[in-house]
């Protein structure tokens, strides 16, 4: 479940970073929504998006979700009733979150953080959370989750993929049935009707270099492999440096 939902959000949280000029650590933004929603298994999240738990106070106008949350105040611990923001997917939960982080003047210094710690350290210290063990949470799922790569991605790798939008192979590509090298390839009678136009007429499912795809969703691997997902299945974007799809 873990890496299902790291796969998931990190692609979109990448994607918003990038389009705002990285103000932000992706490591910190995929830990937090990892730590809010114990990843992505929380009601919460699931019945309304709301990746970040996001509190609705009485100045929001959008969708609100109502549930009990855990909070810290003088020290004691104790469950409340609230509303929370919800939306409609969470490439617009993932929106909302920086628009509050970079537009809101108490946590200004999180995007001038030189360090992960130090960026979700500006966060708290904003007013963010009540728990005063959220730093110290957020930097063991860093950690254990090797969250870091994606800081590293966006600053080494300027190969982006924006789910939603076609994009050409550069080589002829196996079709998988999942992200990895270790997933089936598939066999062409597996390709939907539009695939078997532009693959090699075989047992197994290669697609032809020049073809145009459509990309489903993102990803990321810790060595910096990057999969898509598109109809008719996984093909690898960028493998061992190379690019195979742009």
């Amino acid at each position: 479940m873990s890496k299902e939902f790291i796969d998931k959000i990190a692609p979109i949280v990448i994607v918003e970073n990038e389009k705002r000029g990285n103000p932000l650590f992706s490591s910190v933004i995929i830990a937090q929504a990892i730590l809010e929603t114990g990843y992505g298994t929380s009601t919460l999240m699931l019945r309304a998006n709301a990746v970040f738990g996001l509190k609705a106070f009485d100045d929001y106008k959008g969708k609100v979700y109502s549930a009990r949350t855990r909070e810290v105040y003088n020290n004691n611990s104790i469950l409340i009733e609230a509303k929370f923001r919800a939306y409609d997917s969470l490439v617009e939960s993932v929106s909302d979150y920086f628009n509050l982080i970079c537009k809101t003047s108490r946590y200004r210094k999180a995007l001038t953080a030189e360090t992960p710690e130090q960026c979700i350290q500006a966060i708290i210290d904003g007013g963010y959370a009540t728990d005063p063990n959220y730093v110290n949470k957020i930097m063991k799922l860093i950690e254990v989750n090797d969250l870091t790569r994606f800081d590293k991605q966006i600053q080494n790798n300027d190969i982006m993929y924006t789910v939603g939008k076609n994009y050409t192979t550069q080589v002829n590509l196996n079709v998988r049935d999942g992200a990895g090298t270790d997933k089936r390839i598939k066999d062409y009678s597996e390709l939907t009707e539009d695939g078997k136009k532009h693959a090699y007429e075989q047992e197994k499912a290669v697609l032809k270099k020049g073809t145009t795809v459509t990309v489903l969703a993102v990803f990321i691997e810790a060595n910096g492999n990057i999969w898509l997902k598109i109809p008719s299945g996984f093909i690898a974007g960028k493998f061992e440096d190379k690019t195979y799809v742009s």
